[in-house]
């Protein structure tokens, strides 16, 4: 035997490995969680079929969230085409929670400005705006939301293609 070294028998081997293994699972489990995931964003659109919007049709929309520990800013976007005759789109929303209760609010969504330029994204003929609508709700609260279009005497409004939420997690804002 070399003098300082000793030599290695098949349980020192054995317990070199265990401390390694061990060694390994600490730093990846560790490092899964630093990587916790994030609660999802979650989106989802109802087609509007033939671009008409009759206000007898409330959109009905039911959020799969599965975190009910976070709380969600909620968005409506909406889908039009050139053929929408106007430059904003009122429309009220109902918030049915788990309970039944209702809670309701009236969002009036800009479309295009003053000059008649439409709002948003798009290309073609299509063009999508999204606008906040509430923050700090929770999963409960976003059990049913109910969207239907303000018409102020109109039985339809034309050029309406799609109408979404988006609920996603706030972010919270540690120092």
């Amino acid at each position: 035997m070399i003098a300082g070294k000793a030599k290695i028998s098949p349980n020192n081997s054995a317990i070199k490995n265990k401390i390694l293994k061990t060694l390994s699972l600490a730093v990846i489990a560790a490092g899964l969680g630093a990587c916790a995931l994030e609660p999802a964003t979650y989106s989802h659109f109802c087609h509007i079929d033939r671009s008409v919007w009759y206000g007898d049709l409330p959109l009905r929309f039911s959020p799969a969230l599965s975190d009910s520990s976070t709380t969600y800013d909620l968005m409506v976007a909406i889908r039009h085409n050139r053929s929408f005759p106007y430059s904003s789109l009122p429309v009220a929303i109902d918030f049915i929670d788990d309970t039944f209760g209702i809670a309701s609010q009236s969002v009036i969504i800009p479309l295009a400005d003053e000059q008649g330029q439409w709002l948003g994204s798009g290309m073609g003929d299509s063009y999508q705006t999204a606008v906040h609508v509430r923050s700090g709700l929770s999963a409960r609260q976003l059990h049913n939301v109910v969207i239907w279009p303000t018409l102020e005497g109109r039985d339809s409004i034309v050029g309406i293609d799609d109408v979404g939420i988006i609920a996603s997690p706030v972010k919270s804002h540690t120092p």
